[in-house]
């Protein structure tokens, strides 16, 4: 089973436990969660998921 690997700007694998946050309208967001796809984002009622960019 291939296991897709999260990797943070540096290109360094985010590891379980690590503290992880982004910037958004003067402010961070945090979670203790990472959503890799729609099915999940529906599985864990995320509000607003993030959309697919370059997909045709």
């Amino acid at each position: 089973m291939s296991v897709e690997r999260v990797k943070d700007r540096k290109d360094e694998d985010i590891q379980e436990g690590d503290h992880v946050w982004t910037r958004y309208r003067g402010g961070v967001r945090e979670g203790d969660k990472i959503v890799m796809d729609e099915r999940e984002a529906r599985q864990e009622a995320v509000a607003n998921p993030p959309k697919a960019w370059g997909v045709i």
